[in-house]
């Protein structure tokens, strides 16, 4: 359907958003920089079986047979709504960065600090993933002047 076009492949909810129950049929979404509140009946019904789903290794259809008491429809609404609030990215999204193996273990912390400010768009229009930002700062020069004997160890 073109209204699931840009839905991911296999959907990762983002590790710096937490689910903070806050009355029978509201929930939170928050994260350091964002509260998100998602309201109604679906909060009860979906909710708490779909986030333990979207962990990165399950498609949309294993997610749609393993919620098989709920319409597909409800399911990729419920996924493209979390998308579009910057929950969820694709954990099929393959990397096109030039980092070596042990340059991804050594920055999986600052990648994922990115990644909060990863698939949005750019001012040049283009869509930006968390490993182009690493790329672009890991490749950038900083000149530091005036730090005294601050500036002595870096």
């Amino acid at each position: 359907m073109e209204k699931y076009k840009n839905i991911p492949i296999k959907p990762k909810f983002k590790d710096h958003f937490n689910w903070v129950p806050m009355s029978e049929d509201v929930v939170q979404a928050r994260s350091l920089e964002n509260i998100f509140t998602i309201k109604g009946k679906s909060v009860i019904d979906l909710m708490p079986k779909l986030i333990p789903l979207l962990d990165g290794s399950n498609t949309i259809s294993d997610i749609v047979c393993k919620l098989d008491n709920v319409e597909e429809d409800v399911i990729k609404q419920a996924i493209v709504k979390l998308t579009q609030y910057y929950m969820i990215e694709d954990a099929e999204k393959k990397n096109n960065c030039s980092l070596t193996k042990d340059e991804l273990k050594n920055a999986k912390n600052q990648i994922e600090f990115f990644s909060r400010f990863a698939d949005r768009q750019s001012p040049s229009g283009d869509i930006v993933d968390k490993y182009q930002i690493f790329e672009s700062i890991k490749d950038s020069k900083c000149l530091l002047v005036g730090l005294g004997n601050l500036g002595v160890s870096v």
